[in-house]
Order: structure tokens, then sequence, then C-alpha cells
């Protein structure tokens, strides 16, 4: 049962990152075309931040790859990626 969880964790860690991964090549798009360095700016943050999220889904996603569960990731009414 808990191979079949941590499974069905990974799917979601994956569909996430995928979405992620998306978001960061878009925000990048946008920043050649701002019309400001302040705009540029805020981009630039926000792909920090979402970049700063994969990562720590990376680090789950390697351990579900192992089969192990992340105590974060523990909670059945945890969301996952919430940012």
């Amino acid at each position: 049962m808990n191979r079949k969880r941590a499974e069905a964790l990974l799917s979601r860690i994956n569909t996430t990152l995928a979405e992620r991964k998306n978001l960061i090549n878009g925000r990048r798009k946008r920043i050649s075309k701002a019309s400001s360095r302040e705009i540029a700016a805020a981009l630039q943050r926000e792909i920090d931040t979402i970049e700063a999220d994969v990562e720590i889904l990376k680090v789950q996603q390697k351990a579900l790859k192992r089969g192990i569960i992340p105590d974060d990731l523990a909670d059945d009414n945890q969301s996952i990626g919430s940012a």
C-alpha cells in the first residue's frame, strides 16, 4: 500500500514539476518583452521563487522514486507545490 501511495504522490509531483517549468519558461519570455526594468525585476523574483519550489519538488521526487514518503507529504491533506 505504501508503494502505491508513493507512486501516486510521484505522479502528482511530476505533474507539478512540469507545470512549474512551464511557468518559468513563460516568465522568461515575458522578461524579454517587459516594458520596464521594474517589471523585469518582478518577473525575475517570481522565477526565483518558482525555481526554489522546483528544487524542493525535485528532492521529494527523488525520495518518492526510492519508495520513501517524505514527512512533509505524509499528511493526506498536504497540497503538493502549493506556491
